[in-house]
């Protein structure tokens, strides 16, 4: 996670990092799996 001061309180950001291992099926899983908490924890999306 990146979170304050690093960036401005209420902006904080995890930062996720595919290495040449991970397979698509394992990006879609890990895609799959963040919207499911995101919309269960009613949380705000932003895309970078």
């Amino acid at each position: 996670p990146i979170n304050y001061p690093t960036v401005p309180k209420k902006t904080e950001r995890l930062r996720i990092t595919p290495t040449p291992l991970h397979s698509d099926a394992d990006i879609a899983h890990l895609v799959e799996a963040l919207h499911s908490l995101w919309s269960r924890c009613a949380l705000a999306r932003h895309v970078a």
